[in-house]
């Protein structure tokens, strides 16, 4: 026996369920670190050049024929991947290739901020003040900083 009601109320919807998160970065979107394992086919610099054919010494001579194509790469561990230009007048240029870390942040470039504040409780100005040179310097080291300041007090 089946009952049919339709007097009775019905539940109220269920909220829809958030989106996935975006997937990671692929090696083709992106560099970490320093990029030496770049594998993508960017081909062009951030200043919009085309990067020159690796196994290709014009215009500019080099030691690197084996590279892929004229993707961007960074076979002597530089700062990021890069590339020969096909402009006679730039002999190199780093690649318009993002971090990973700036994507996976949802920023991007000169947008992309994080600030680290270190608060000393317990210790002497002097103290702190003649440690700074060498935090400065470890802070300075890290990947991504572009700026250390520290006002001290008078």
């Amino acid at each position: 026996c089946f009952k049919f009601c339709c007097n009775q109320p019905r539940p109220p919807p269920s909220p829809p369920s958030p989106p996935p998160p975006p997937p990671p970065p692929g090696p083709d979107e992106c560099y970490r670190g320093s990029g030496a394992d770049y594998a993508g086919t960017v081909a062009t610099t951030r200043t919009g050049r085309q990067c020159q054919q690796w196994a290709s010494d014009w215009p500019h001579q080099h030691r690197w024929q084996d590279l892929p194509a004229n993707h961007c790469r960074n076979p002597d561990a530089d700062t990021a991947p890069w590339c020969y230009t096909t402009d006679p007048a730039v002999r190199f240029e780093l690649c318009d290739v993002p971090r990973c870390d700036d994507l996976a942040g949802g920023a991007t470039g000169a947008s992309a901020a994080s600030v680290l504040v270190v608060v000393l409780r317990g210790v002497s100005q002097a103290a702190a003040a003649s440690r700074l040179p060498r935090t400065l310097a470890l802070l300075a080291s890290l990947d991504n900083v572009t700026h250390v300041s520290t006002p001290l007090p008078g």
